[in-house]
């Protein structure tokens, strides 16, 4: 589900890798770079500021999992 949402996101298909990103969320509610995604995705539609907001907040909480490259992105993304 993550893959597809990656490749749905680069298509311009936003919404739909939100809803990707959502399945791979319901498949491993940790899986920071999904919320990472999900956040994105919808940041790159312009909506949900809310549902945005927590994504990226989630990330940021599980960003200790992360290699660190994928730490820094989710630290730059939850600062900017």
């Amino acid at each position: 589900r993550y893959a597809t949402g990656i490749e749905l996101m680069r298509q311009g298909q936003q919404l739909s890798a939100a809803g990707e990103f959502e399945k791979a969320i319901a498949l491993d509610s940790v899986f920071a770079s999904a919320w990472v995604g999900l956040s994105t995705s919808l940041g790159n539609a312009g909506i949900r500021l809310a549902d945005r907001t927590r994504a990226v907040t989630r990330a940021y909480d599980l960003r200790q999992k992360l290699v660190p490259v994928e730490r820094l992105r989710v630290e730059s993304r939850y600062h900017s």
